[in-house]
């Protein structure tokens, strides 16, 4: 299971020292709910931009070991949340996966296999995070694009606008997105 954390330090900073940041032990094991997690060590998680080390945890009640997942990390590729990101508002703009990946220095099918992942989650992506987005700033309707992938883009960067809104900082909204799905925006 990933445990999504928030990288607080702009992403080369993060990238240069290969994740190795201090993270907060979790409060308990997500899986049992035991509060004997302990550290176990470090797994290397190879990407585009050069190997990170991922964190891990396990817990001694039902052994299972579970990974401090950054958010700037899109887990099931290779690559940064941004980058993906870029890749489905891309997408979601009209232009075609060879186009796309042209445009984002990726393989075609690359791209072709990140949008059909996405396309399997979308209906969900849209449901979760319209009712984030609501949640945070309840007044007014959400008018989603009819297009499936498009009104799920449209939601994750509504949501991060709603949180932005009530905080001092913007909020990312693919590092949000990466953060609530648990590390698995690709599904």
């Amino acid at each position: 299971m990933l445990i999504p954390f928030v990288v607080s330090m702009p992403v080369e900073r993060f990238l240069a020292c290969r994740g190795r940041v201090t993270v907060a032990r979790p409060s308990s094991c997500p899986a049992c709910s035991d509060l004997r997690v302990t550290f176990a060590g470090w797994w290397t998680r190879l990407t585009r931009r050069g190997p990170v080390d991922i964190h891990r945890v396990v817990c001694a009640g039902c052994g299972t070991t579970h990974s401090l997942w950054p958010d700037v990390l899109v887990a099931g590729c290779g690559d940064l949340a941004d980058t993906v990101g870029a890749v489905l508002e891309d997408a979601a703009g009209g232009f075609g996966a060879g186009r796309v990946a042209a445009r984002a220095g990726l393989a075609t099918s690359t791209v072709r296999g990140w949008l059909r992942r996405f396309n399997r989650v979308a209906r969900r992506t849209v449901r979760y995070f319209s009712a984030l987005r609501a949640a945070a700033c309840p007044p007014g309707d959400l008018t989603l694009p009819r297009e499936l992938t498009v009104a799920a883009v449209a939601a994750v960067h509504a949501a991060a606008a709603a949180i932005s809104w009530y905080g001092e900082e913007p909020v990312e909204a693919w590092r949000l997105a990466v953060v609530h799905t648990g590390g698995r925006l690709l599904g």
